[in-house]
């Protein structure tokens, strides 16, 4: 993701391949890295790699917003899903 994307969505990353409990590479790169999804990381104007889990929550604790409905339902089909998860 490319920083002014990152500016964009005030520095949150979602991805529908990045797993909850997952490990990763974390690289970053200088504008004149050449990347391309799909290749190896290139050997220059990039980071050395930090490693970084994508948190899970074992016991959600929704809280409800009363002040915006939308979110509110959101959360508790988020909160449902989860606990389906953990069936």
């Amino acid at each position: 993701m490319n920083g002014i994307n990152l500016n964009s969505t005030g520095g949150e990353i979602t991805d529908s391949s990045l797993n909850p409990g997952q490990s990763y590479q974390v690289y970053t790169a200088l504008p004149t890295a050449v990347v391309s999804v799909g290749r190896p990381v290139p050997n220059s104007d990039v980071s050395t790699p930090t490693s970084t889990t994508i948190p899970t929550a074992i016991n959600p604790q929704p809280q409800a917003d009363p002040n915006n409905r939308v979110k509110h339902k959101l959360q508790y089909l988020l909160y449902l899903q989860i606990q389906t998860m953990h069936l």
